[in-house]
């Protein structure tokens, strides 16, 4: 990333990007945070995002969280040469795959104990 790096860590096919760090041009990343608060005004999803991390952490970590969420986004347009429109199509779509730890595959209804014996 141009104005931040970014830490990773990798577990089998699944790579983790973490927080955006202070290193690199702080002029972009000002442009960058401000560019995200225009564009969470147009994308309901982005403003949602940006008001529950504000009442959450605050102004200054709700505007990164919120241009690190825009900088995925855009990262995954330029990987699959999208438009927007088309990112928004693939969002609402059923994800394929595998389940990841905390989301079942089907709704498994309220959380109950988990025991030996079988009834």
């Amino acid at each position: 990333m141009p104005c931040g790096k970014a830490r990773h860590g990798s577990s089998g096919k699944r790579r983790r990007l973490g927080k955006l760090t202070k290193e690199g041009n702080s002029w972009l990343r000002y442009l960058w945070t401000e560019a995200t608060l225009h564009a969470a005004v147009k994308d309901p999803e982005l403003k949602r995002f940006y008001w529950r991390k504000l009442v959450q952490k605050g102004m200054g970590k709700a505007r990164v969280a919120t241009a690190r969420k825009l900088g995925i986004r855009l990262w995954i347009m330029l990987r699959d040469e999208i438009d927007y429109e088309e990112f928004c199509r693939r969002k609402r779509l059923p994800q394929k795959g595998k389940t990841h730890a905390g989301m079942p595959d089907y709704n498994s209804g309220p959380a109950r104990a988990v025991t030996g014996s079988t009834e």
